[in-house]
């Protein structure tokens, strides 16, 4: 009797978790108009920055204050609801981002389950093994697990007893004991009303961001901006995550994935403290990362590489083009660096380019191309490399002599022919082109014409 109550308990549980999820983002993400209304229209920016709030981060790359879009194991230590409990493993795991609470029942739903759940310790697991409810805790990818007084299943009450936390700190997965005289229902309810708070902040700074980058207009004053984590002194680089052409088989799990890129890349390009402000317009995310200049361009480049580079391992699946725009020294500029990056993401889609990320600066040029019909562009380049370009050993030597900046020695090693040689080739294209190979003039126009016709060969749409 006592185990067919605590079954209907548990179903009881696992049913309050799923209508809170849907009821919470049913009202933040599909009702954003009355939203808006009740929190942007009726509320002060001196309202929005104190309900905002400075929130304590961990030490690293995540900032201190600011923005306050995730909850961590250990902001959520922090709150009233946490009074009294015990970390028993997993310390390392505290800066994990827990996106909802649930029975560890949950993770049956392997299917759809969103990552970051903060796994509620049931009796469930009492009769199958323990190795099977490993490999499902491993695929689930759960912040971590609370255990509450008196209901624990005997493999728990063993591991606490004999103390052996291997498992929870390889995994980074700390496991917390409640104190007593709290329940899984009224956790749930409390959970639920502080996760609430959160979502609202988050739909505040994301509706804020989004509405910069698309009018080029801050709403409010610049206080509401540092609110958000925004500083002045830095420079801010748009960078773009735009989804692939594939057709989308699982949309739930599509979303999960969004949001989990977003925080992990939001995690990996703050930079001294300072956030990055990032929003989600459909699978499309927008991440603006803080520059400060005392760091050259190459390391700059280089710390955007690396985590994208990471983003790959850490998700295999993601197919995503990256794009990065401008500088954006002032919040009126990031709708500049925005459409430079949507132009860069263009390009990228026109020429195929296969670079882990492109840089607007780099490929800045092939937006004149993509302006100038191609018929036309076709003429004027015929026009000009026409009768060096029918000779391959001719066309390689003049674009090999461009790239080289005209440099005879490195030229010459790169074709593996005797620097005579390459004068005597340089010559018959100077009279082929009719032109002086030394006028500066010239060779811009023919860097830009080799320029058009790689866009016209690699472009076939």
């Amino acid at each position: 009797m006592f185990h067919f109550c605590f079954t209907i308990y548990i179903q009881c549980q696992t049913t309050l978790s799923i209508m809170l999820i849907f009821l919470a983002f049913t009202h933040i993400i599909k009702q954003k108009k009355c939203l808006q209304q009740i929190l942007m229209l009726n509320m002060s920016s001196e309202e929005m920055q104190k309900n905002t709030g400075t929130v304590f981060r961990s030490e690293g790359n995540r900032q201190t204050e600011g923005r306050n879009t995730v909850m961590t194991i250990r902001e959520l230590l922090g709150t009233p609801l946490m009074r009294g409990a015990r970390i028993l493993a997993g310390q390392n795991g505290l800066d994990n981002e827990i996106t909802w609470c649930a029975p560890d029942t949950e993770i049956e739903f392997n299917q759809w389950v969103m990552p970051g759940l903060l796994l509620m310790h049931t009796p469930e697991y009492e009769r199958k093994p323990w190795e099977e409810t490993a490999v499902k805790m491993d695929k689930a990818k759960p912040a971590g697990i609370l255990l509450f007084p008196g209901i624990f299943t005997t493999v728990m009450q063993t591991v606490i007893d004999n103390e052996d936390f291997s498992y929870y700190t390889e995994k980074k997965l700390p496991l917390i004991l409640l104190p007593r005289g709290v329940n899984m229902l009224s956790f749930s309810k409390h959970f639920s009303s502080v996760m609430a708070t959160r979502f609202i902040k988050e739909y505040r700074c994301d509706e804020w961001i989004r509405e910069l980058v698309y009018s080029g207009v801050s709403s409010g004053d610049d206080s509401l901006a540092e609110s958000f984590g925004y500083q002045s002194k830095y420079d801010y680089y748009c960078i773009l995550l735009s989804a692939s052409c594939l057709p989308v088989q699982d949309y739930i799990q599509e979303d999960m994935d969004v949001n989990s890129v977003r925080s992990f890349l939001s995690q990996e390009l703050s930079f001294e403290n300072v956030p990055a402000l990032s929003f989600i317009d459909s699978s499309e995310l927008v991440i603006f990362v803080p520059w400060l200049q005392k760091e050259d361009e190459g390391t700059f480049r280089d710390r955007i590489l690396g985590s994208v580079r990471r983003l790959s391992q850490v998700f295999p699946k993601n197919n995503r083009t990256v794009s990065v725009g401008t500088a954006a020294s002032t919040l009126t500029e990031f709708s500049v660096s925005y459409y430079n990056a949507k132009e860069m993401a263009n390009i990228s889609a026109a020429l195929r380019i296969c670079e882990v990320v492109s840089f607007y600066d780099d490929w800045y040029m092939y937006t004149l191309f993509l302006k100038v019909p191609r018929a036309e562009l076709k003429l004027q380049t015929e026009k000009l490399l026409g009768p060096v370009f029918s000779d391959p050993e001719l066309a390689e030597t003049l674009v090999t002599y461009l790239d080289s900046g005209e440099n005879m020695k490195l030229t010459s090693e790169k074709l593996f022919i005797h620097i005579n040689t390459l004068k005597y080739r340089l010559q018959r294209i100077s009279k082929l082109l009719n032109c002086n190979l030394k006028d500066p003039n010239i060779r811009f126009r023919l860097r830009m014409a080799i320029l058009a016709d790689r866009y016209l060969r690699n472009n076939t749409l």
